[in-house]
């Protein structure tokens, strides 16, 4: 019997996710307007980590996405008289688990980074050991 081939996985990447114009927000323009602006930033800031921190292809990604975690809850916490505190304090939530949820695998990087930078400094006869 015949095997399938396997499936190749099309690289995702922000572009080619097809969305719209970046939302921008000019000195003049209501602080709702400013709020919108910040979460689209950081919104895009996630999703073109996202398939590195799926991957795990380069850990930068990681970090870089729990960055965007962290200001994305930061920009909804400081701007929530401005919004719907159920909408808001529901997003901020599913954001916190997502943060929750990356933090044990970006503190694993770390460890990894700082036992590596150790063996390095190691003798060349202990190093594989």
């Amino acid at each position: 019997m015949p095997t399938a081939a396997p499936r190749r996985r099309r690289r995702v990447t922000v572009e080619s996710l097809d969305l719209p114009a970046p939302f921008l927000a000019a000195a003049t323009d209501a602080p709702p307007h400013h709020v919108r602006a910040a979460l689209d930033l950081r919104l895009r800031a996630m999703l073109a980590h996202d398939p590195g921190t799926r991957t795990g292809e380069d850990i930068e990604d990681l970090h870089q996405m729990r960055v965007s975690v962290r200001r994305m809850r930061a920009a909804l916490k400081a701007a929530r008289p401005l919004l719907d505190p159920v909408w808001a304090d529901g997003l901020r939530a599913e954001l916190g688990w997502l943060g929750g949820a990356l933090g044990p695998v970006r503190d694993l990087d770390v460890m990894l980074l700082r036992l590596r930078a150790e063996v390095a400094a190691l003798p060349a006869a202990e190093q594989e050991a």
